[in-house]
């Protein structure tokens, strides 16, 4: 418990907590079908947790915005951002968003998309206006998925570099947050 793993692109590292306790009090275990409140308590955990790995990620990867993505029923059921336009996404179904990226992201785990063409949303939505390329990483869960990380750039092509590997390493620390915050909120 409260152990770190290290990981390393190029010159740079993000170390990243993966036992102990967020700050939110929450322990280290897993868990399965929780009511939606517990879930929302869950998500606050992992939000908490992206928003205190993202300026380390600032150091090995070139994106202006993020957001985290939170999945319900095949529906955004919660977006939180750092842009407040990625609040537009939230009530959105999945395929709307392209059809099959679902099951794109749950397989690949990481998708390097270009904007505004590999997404469904039309040129102009506000939630990619001025976007000219994201990394989604998959947040898995036991059922499927759980939601994204979003990881959004201006420039064109800015993750053509990016290690596929370590952001897939990013989604499955954050799905590890969200069920470790459901198993608290359940023995509580």
């Amino acid at each position: 418990v409260g152990a770190r793993v290290q990981f390393s692109v190029g010159q740079g590292s993000l170390g990243a907590p993966i036992g102990g306790r967020c700050n939110c009090g929450h322990g280290v275990r897993g868990t399965r079908g929780l009511r939606f409140e517990q879930l929302v308590q869950a998500q606050a955990c992992a939000i908490e947790r992206a928003r205190r790995i993202i300026p380390g990620l600032r150091h090995l990867l070139q994106f202006e915005s993020f957001s985290l993505l939170l999945v319900r029923d095949d529906t955004v059921a919660r977006v939180i951002g750092s842009r407040q336009t990625a609040q537009s996404l939230e009530g959105l179904d999945l395929d709307s968003l392209g059809r099959g990226l679902l099951e794109r992201v749950t397989e690949e785990r990481v998708l390097l998309l270009r904007l505004p063409g590999d997404l469904a949303l039309p040129a102009g939505h506000p939630a990619i206006a001025g976007l000219r390329s994201v990394a989604v990483i998959s947040l898995p869960s036991e059922t499927g998925i759980a939601g994204a990380l979003n990881l959004a750039s201006s420039r064109e092509d800015a993750f053509a570099g990016a290690d596929v590997h370590l952001l897939e390493r990013l989604g499955t620390q954050l799905s590890l947050a969200i069920k470790n915050a459901q198993l608290y909120d359940e023995v509580k």
